[in-house]
């Protein structure tokens, strides 16, 4: 008996034990801290009329800044920043591009890391040069944008740019209008940009609607670049877009380049451009429109998606491609004109209805469902073919000659 009661009492000290040691934890656990990197804490150090550092909400307000290298308003410390129906206008120029394009000097909203802006039914304006628009810096700092006005008026000057950080936004209406301006811009792979029901449109040179390194996603939205491309990705670049109207009317005098979506540069890191339900469109009015290739890939490895996605082009170069990794996938897609090859390795995937009619570079691996056909623009020489359908009946030979690994394929 007193041997089961040394036992309960002992049962009873263990759970008392475990109990308060559990409670120890919570009590004294720490959130994990953001150690900011040297670029984010030389944010926290910027110029702004307005540095926020302590949580508010501001209704109605209407700021500027005329002062070169001075934001508008500066988030920092953990505080959170909500504006509705104001105005924020910023003039005067940034007098270092590089920690313009880096850290967000001379940009009219700079938020920091760990910090939150939310702004809604606002319209925020900038006039000098290399003065962004909205400006996300550092881990776990995140804006949050909504039935609001972003545009900017001077050269280096997105509207909307992140490093290491996250903006989104609905119903938006984005702007830029000088040179070297896109409309949405992500730093690195830790940047992200999502946007949804939206207008964007771009006016100069060199000011694509996107230019990613990291992740940039449009939903429901139409954008127009009237000078520069409807997309350049680079490095660890991730841009899909679903449900969206984009539209290329640009070109700079002499440069047909300045078109379409450019891919390059990214051969040690995976770039993926993604078009879901979308349209691609080169505008009929640019003086380019019949040599302009619709995509551009070089010294990339890159991934290329297209479902349902009709493409508008006058060049009839759908592809030009020159050193680089391609795997192009098709899904309920229609391609027709050439791919120009460089030096380059191309795998194409087609599902669902998918219609391939254009000249194959040699050496390109097919895979092919039965529903699917491709239709051959001359003599072509495959590495190799994946072809559920055995019979070759939806491969078009055209009068043409299909060889795989050098040996030719009997029509079936």
């Amino acid at each position: 008996m007193k041997n089961k009661k040394i036992l309960i009492t002992s049962l009873i000290v263990l759970i008392l034990i475990i109990i308060i040691s559990i409670s120890l934890l919570f009590l004294f656990r720490k959130e994990e801290k953001v150690i900011p990197t040297k670029e984010e804490l030389k944010t926290t150090a910027l110029k702004a009329k307005d540095i926020v550092t302590i949580s508010k909400i501001e209704r109605y307000a209407s700021k500027d800044s005329s002062n070169n290298d001075e934001s508008v308003y500066l988030v920092k410390d953990e505080a959170m920043l909500t504006l509705r129906n104001s105005s924020l206008n910023k003039i005067g120029d940034s007098t270092n591009l590089e920690d313009s394009n880096n850290i967000g000097l001379n940009a009219a909203l700079v938020t920091a890391f760990n910090s939150i802006s939310k702004v809604y039914s606002s319209k925020i304006t900038t006039e000098g040069d290399g003065a962004k628009g909205i400006y996300s810096h550092g881990q776990k700092s995140n804006i949050e944008l909504a039935d609001s006005t972003i545009e900017t008026l001077g050269t280096n000057s997105s509207a909307l740019i992140v490093n290491h950080g996250l903006i989104t936004g609905e119903n938006l209406t984005i702007n830029t209008k000088a040179k070297s301006s896109p409309a949405l811009e992500t730093i690195n792979k830790d940047s992200t940009i999502e946007i949804k029901n939206s207008t964007i449109e771009t006016t100069s040179q060199a000011s694509p609607l996107i230019f990613a390194k990291g992740k940039v996603s449009l939903s429901n939205t139409t954008g127009t670049a009237n000078g520069s491309r409807i997309a350049v990705l680079t490095a660890n670049a991730n841009v899909t877009l679903n449900q969206v109207t984009a539209i290329v009317s640009g070109g700079s005098k002499g440069n047909y380049h300045e078109s379409g979506i450019l891919i390059y540069d990214s051969k040690n890191a995976k770039t993926t451009f993604t078009a879901l339900n979308s349209s691609l469109n080169i505008n009929q009015s640019l003086p380019y429109y019949k040599i302009a290739p619709l995509f551009i890939v070089s010294n990339a490895n890159a991934i290329i998606n297209l479902t349902n996605t009709p493409l508008n082009f006058g060049s009839n170069i759908f592809l030009d491609i020159n050193k680089s990794t391609l795997q192009l996938n098709l899904d309920n897609q229609n391609i027709i004109g050439n791919i120009d090859s460089t030096d380059s390795k191309i795998s194409i995937s087609l599902k669902n209805n998918s219609i391939l009619a254009t000249t194959i570079p040699k050496d390109t691996a097919i895979t092919l469902d039965k529903s699917s056909t491709i239709t051959l623009q001359k003599d072509t020489y495959l590495s190799s073919l994946n072809n559920a359908d055995k019979t070759n009946s939806n491969i078009n030979f055209n009068n043409h000659k299909l060889y795989i690994n050098n040996i030719l394929v009997e029509r079936n």
